[in-house]
């Protein structure tokens, strides 16, 4: 009878290091998703808004026009907690209020967020409607709450920076002889009134403005000056001179 051999096979057996380095990436891999799940949580919990409220608002500054009322309305508002509340938004309210120029935003733990704004600095009227800045930039407050002293400049809508360059300009040479100027209008081809306040209309038009304005400084004193009284405008747009209108 014919018996059949058992075959024999051999199992490969893992060596210690092997075995080792398979628990180490195990420990690896449980390690990580501990952490990721750890980030998702914290991430989650944080967004919440109930999450470390904010619980105080203080706002800094030197306030003039800026009232409570105006800032009460921006911050008044405010829902969120340490880590979820929206800065940028905050910062860009603020600035939205008719007399804030800049504001910052800005946490301080645990639950106070600090909001600290810089008021328009104003420097002239402008086309009877708002008031321009120090740097030529239009902002439109209620303008019965401001009745301040200021010049008036009335121009094309995109001609604030342009118009407020000549203002200063020719009022600080204006100054040479005791003159300011209070009100200078822009028409549509750039072409230049000015109201000065020794009730005099000077027009100067649209070309060879400085020229024309050095020889109005020139001959003013001695010329001018002593019948200003009598002169209701002055027109410089003369090449070699310049014409009288007298008052009537």
């Amino acid at each position: 009878m014919a018996m059949a051999k058992a075959s024999q096979q051999a199992v490969p057996m893992q060596s210690p290091r092997d075995v080792s380095g398979l628990l180490k990436y195990m420990r690896l891999l449980l390690l990580t998703i501990a952490i990721v799940a750890s980030v998702v949580w914290m991430m989650q919990k944080i967004s919440n808004p109930e999450f470390l409220p904010i619980n105080k608002v203080k706002a800094q500054g030197t306030f003039k026009h800026v009232t409570e009322q105006m800032l009460q309305s921006v911050l008044g508002q405010i829902h969120g907690g340490y880590f979820s509340i929206n800065v940028a938004q905050i910062k860009q309210d603020v600035e939205s209020l008719p007399w804030v120029d800049t504001a910052s935003v800005r946490r301080v733990w645990p639950d106070v967020l600090v909001v600290n704004s810089v008021e328009h600095t104003p420097l002239a009227y402008w086309n009877d409607k708002g008031l321009v800045n120090i740097r030529g930039e239009v902002f439109t407050p209620d303008l019965s709450t401001f009745k301040q002293n200021l010049p008036l400049l009335n121009g094309p809508d995109d001609s604030s920076h342009m118009l407020l360059n000549h203002y200063q300009t020719i009022n600080e040479l204006l100054a040479t002889i005791g003159l300011q100027i209070k009100q200078i209008d822009m028409d549509s081809r750039r072409a230049l009134i000015l109201w000065l306040d020794n009730d005099v209309k000077l027009i100067l038009g649209r070309n060879e403005m400085k020229n024309r304005l050095q020889r109005f400084v020139s001959v003013y004193p001695k010329v001018l000056a002593p019948e200003v009284k009598t002169i209701a405008q002055i027109d410089m747009r003369y090449t070699n001179g310049f014409a009288i209108t007298r008052k009537l």
